[in-house]
């Protein structure tokens, strides 16, 4: 069974494919952090990811307005995820393979520290533990690498994961497994 489209999902695409700017920058709004975060997931890189995002959602409007464009069998965000994934394996397959350069999504951001930050000793061990998953995500296999982005840093369930990768919930499972298996091996 298929499972239904929230019909807020159906309004917005009927909104935005009859040209109501308003609710497409809705859409931007809405997902710009969780795509933007998942393509420099997938990517490795800030700067690249930052520009692929924002062709994501070229691509989502562009792919809206065709004529046979029709959200049939996921939600919007899972579509969304696909549009990414698919503008990320095509940006890999451009490019040559550079090193992992940033351990930030958002650069800038360490620099106003909030109450209770943590001290600078603890904040420099957390940012090399956190660069050192970076580099190990990396260097999975693409698959079980949106696998567990899509489920720990976007908490996908396994049915709207197997819709983003066109596989069965058996296979993302089996993804995540050895996903996590080759990153503790890696990092322990």
């Amino acid at each position: 069974m298929k499972p239904e489209l929230e019909q807020s999902d159906t309004e917005r695409m009927h909104a935005i494919r009859s040209g109501d700017t308003d609710a497409f920058e809705k859409l931007m709004e809405d997902f710009q952090r969780p795509i933007l975060a998942f393509v420099y997931r997938m990517i490795g890189d800030s700067d690249e990811a930052q520009d692929l995002a924002q062709e994501v959602f070229v691509r989502a409007y562009r792919a809206i307005q065709a004529p046979r464009f029709q959200l049939k069998k996921a939600a919007l965000s899972t579509w969304l995820f696909q549009v990414a994934r698919n503008a990320a394996i095509d940006h890999l397959r451009k490019r040559t393979r550079k090193p992992f350069l940033s351990s930030e999504l958002f650069p800038g951001q360490r620099d106003a520290l909030p109450a209770g930050t943590p001290q600078p000793d603890e904040q420099m061990a957390t940012n090399e533990l956190q660069t050192r998953i970076e580099k190990a995500l990396m260097q999975l296999p693409q698959d079980q690498r949106t696998a567990l982005t899509l489920s720990v840093y976007h908490q996908q369930t396994h049915e709207q994961i197997a819709a983003v990768l066109r596989c069965s919930t058996k296979s993302v499972e089996s993804r995540i497994y050895r996903a996590r298996k080759k990153l503790a091996q890696w990092l322990l």
